[in-house]
């Protein structure tokens, strides 16, 4: 038999883990998957799909967008490959 007190405690766990900061939950933006605690930091600063303004047009792209803008803008050409690298931080 199901007590009272034991259907409170399941939805005060419940709305815990709504708000809980060690829940997994993904980035929107690029589907990582991090804790709730993390992901305000993640969306604001190191997400690489997050939106940020161009220094030369001020018009808001993704981040992943505006470096290959910026390649394409000082004339360098990159294969997809090297993009990918360039994007990840892994270019040599």
């Amino acid at each position: 038999m199901i007590l009272r007190h034991d259907i409170a405690v399941f939805f005060l766990l419940q709305e815990h883990f709504v708000v809980c900061k060690y829940e997994d939950v993904k980035c929107n933006e690029c589907e990582e998957e991090m804790q709730r605690g993390l992901l305000q930091k993640h969306t604001t600063s190191e997400c690489p799909n997050r939106m940020v303004q161009c220094e030369h047009c001020e018009k808001m792209f993704s981040l992943c967008d505006t470096k290959v803008r910026v390649l394409k803008y000082q004339g360098e050409s990159y294969t997809d490959l090297d993009l990918v690298a360039f994007n990840s931080g892994m270019r040599k």
